[in-house]
């Protein structure tokens, strides 16, 4: 059998066979005339040739499916791709190998705005500022010869001009090695990325900046003061040098903060920090260790000398008052100084006597400048600590009250109880106001402490009420740092309702001196206290310089004649004439009045005789505890 003879069809004569052929052959093409005109010119056998078609048959059918199939993975494949280029959050173009835009999603027609005229009017060169245009084109040329590109740090020109940065990756498209090449290009928006993290390192250049400065003032906290000096004395020591401290703390700030709010002590604080920062050199450096304490510190050679002078000049910046809208405030400040290695050869040391020489400055009128020198440090030594253990005295429940009464000068009833606080120190055992209550002021605790006795008081009366003894009336002494309090008045108040007692029990004691500063909102509450029912008296009366016609404006029920007066009666004519004056005021006024410091009988009479009726003093009783009240006076 020749390779042209076909194995199916049975030996026969050549042109038996040539006419088979060719029969088969028009049947493959379909041509069935001339099928019909072969089998007219001979034999061929209908049963092969049958056999034959329907294999034929059979075979179109195989290639048929074939190519169905082929068809619905094209159309698959289409559609993939129309999903990821028309419907993936990427702004996706096809270029050519110039360039040239061919084709691109809806985000990029309007991210770049190509919708309004024929892409082929733009190439991807002009979608990037003139700077990355020439890495583009690089790009393409080098994506010709690969498989892709990505290209990082690209400036997009969006819509309108806005700038955004990304990245663009370059994809080559398949296709048939004569056809120009395409590319696909998905553009990734990273500027939202880009913002994220450019605010985060601002958030951590913040955090830095806060882990070291003041955010009140924006100076070197004590954190960044510490490093300093650590370098300093280090820097000091290797190349033996000198090194000045200067601990600066205003004067009296509490009572600024206390009577015009934080706000306005803040403001304030910002001035001062200005003020200061202009009188020192960019190589000095000035800290905020505190709410009103500044530090300091000086490390040129010539610092010894040149301490001093910087000391004084920083005085004068507190010279013209400080405006803080409408208020203008006149501070002053004390400056202590300690020097490398005279007075310290470690930051912790030269801190410390810097602070215990500021303190000396205080000690002696304030407004001063002291260097350290090793005499100071006893006694400052001992005020500091005192100052240490007053910040947690109430904490720890070191605060007591004593009671002193008050008579009746006739009969010698019990009027009151007056409630004056001592402190239980756990070393120097019981203290009076007088070692600690100017402390107390000029750390800022004694608006809290005051509160305290104000609490504890009226707390006290209840109990000796519910032990039999009637108490007629408490009296506390208020500080103004509790007279400025917003709601005070809603305190004393809540206080007494706590209690259950009424009004008039609770007699308030303010001093001359604090109606004298008439503070807005202070006689604002001495009024609301007044109309509430509490008593309110002026105590230490005479000291001052009140005149007649701003006491009789105020609201107020009894004058206390100071002791100082009352001690001097029948030894000091001028001082019974300004005994015989206040309660001549008194009665003018329709005020009850009551003398201080009565010691003997013949102050009594005296008193008496001029019209006083009430009173307290040693002759009456020393202050004693609440239980030695009760057994008293509760017989």
């Amino acid at each position: 059998m020749t390779g042209s003879e076909d194995p199916k069809v049975p030996a026969q004569d050549e042109m038996a066979q040539d006419l088979y052929v060719q029969a088969r052959r028009a049947l493959e093409r379909g041509d069935f005339d001339r099928l019909g005109r072969l089998l007219g010119q001979g034999e061929i056998d209908l049963t092969t040739l049958t056999e034959e078609l329907r294999i034929y048959q059979a075979e179109l059918e195989v290639q048929n499916a074939e190519l169905r199939e082929a068809q619905v993975a094209s159309e698959r494949m289409a559609q993939r791709y129309n999903t990821l280029f028309s419907a993936m959050p990427l702004a996706q173009l096809v270029v050519d190998g110039n360039g040239l835009v061919l084709d691109a999603n809806a985000l990029a027609e309007q991210l770049f705005g190509l919708g309004n005229r024929h892409l082929r009017h733009h190439f991807l060169q002009r979608l990037v500022i003139p700077l990355d245009r020439e890495r583009l084109a690089a790009a393409l040329s080098r994506g010709l010869q690969g498989e892709g590109e990505v290209v990082e740090g690209v400036h997009f020109l969006a819509d309108g001009g806005d700038v955004f940065g990304g990245e663009l990756h370059m994809a080559r498209l398949a296709g048939d090695a004569d056809e120009p090449s395409q590319f696909v290009c998905a553009v990734l928006d990273l500027s939202k990325l880009l913002r994220q993290q450019d605010a985060l390192r601002r958030s951590e250049e913040k955090l830095e900046f806060l882990a070291h400065h003041d955010t009140l003032t924006h100076l070197p906290n004590r954190t960044l003061l510490n490093d300093r000096l650590a370098q300093g004395v280090s820097r000091a020591h290797r190349h033996h040098g000198v090194m000045a401290v200067l601990f600066v703390d205003l004067d009296r700030f509490k009572i600024i903060n206390d009577r015009f709010g934080h706000g306005a002590g803040d403001e304030l604080l910002r001035e001062v920090a200005e003020r200061m920062q202009g009188q020192l050199r960019d190589s000095d450096t000035l800290a905020r260790v505190g709410g009103d304490e500044f530090v300091v510190l000086l490390e040129d050679a010539d610092c010894a000398r040149r301490a001093g002078r910087v000391a004084n000049r920083l005085l004068q910046v507190f010279g013209p008052p400080f405006q803080v809208g409408r208020e203008r405030f006149q501070v002053s400040a004390s400056i202590g100084i300690s020097l490398y290695p005279v007075d310290g050869t470690d930051p912790d040391t030269l801190l410390r006597h810097a602070d215990i020489a500021m303190y000396e400055a205080k000690s002696r009128g304030r407004n001063d400048f002291q260097f350290f020198h090793a005499d100071m440090a006893g006694g400052v030594v001992a005020q500091l600590e005192l100052v240490h253990a007053l910040r947690g005295a109430l904490r720890r429940h070191e605060f007591v009250l004593y009671f002193q009464p008050q008579i009746d000068l006739g009969s010698g009833r019990l009027l009151g109880v007056e409630a004056l606080l001592r402190w239980h120190h756990s070393r120097q055992g019981l203290l009076p106001p007088a070692r600690f209550i100017a402390l107390a002021e000029e750390i800022g605790v004694l608006g809290e402490v005051g509160d305290w006795v104000l609490e504890t008081g009226c707390a006290q009366l209840a109990a000796w009420r519910n032990n039999g003894l009637e108490v007629p009336r408490m009296a506390v002494n208020l500080v103004l740092q509790q007279l400025e309090q917003a709601h005070f008045v809603e305190r004393v108040e809540g206080v007494l309702q706590r209690h259950q007692l009424s009004p008039g029990a609770l007699q308030l004691e303010v001093t001359e001196a604090m109606l004298m500063r008439q503070a807005e909102r202070a006689l604002a509450h001495l009024h609301a206290l007044r109309a509430l029912g509490v008593g309110i008296a002026v105590d230490d009366f005479g000291t001052g310089y009140s005149s007649l016609g701003r006491i009789h404006r105020l609201p107020i029920d009894q004058l206390k004649i100071d002791r100082s007066f009352v001690g001097d009666i029948g030894r000091d004519s001028a001082d019974e004439t300004t005994v015989r004056s206040i309660i001549g005021l008194g009665k003018t006024l329709g005020l009850e009045v009551l003398a201080e410091g009565i010691e003997c009988d013949d102050q009594v009479l005296f008193l008496a005789r001029e019209g006083c009726r009430a009173g307290q003093g040693f002759l009456y009783g020393r202050p004693v505890s609440a239980r030695e009240i009760l057994e008293t006076y509760g017989r």
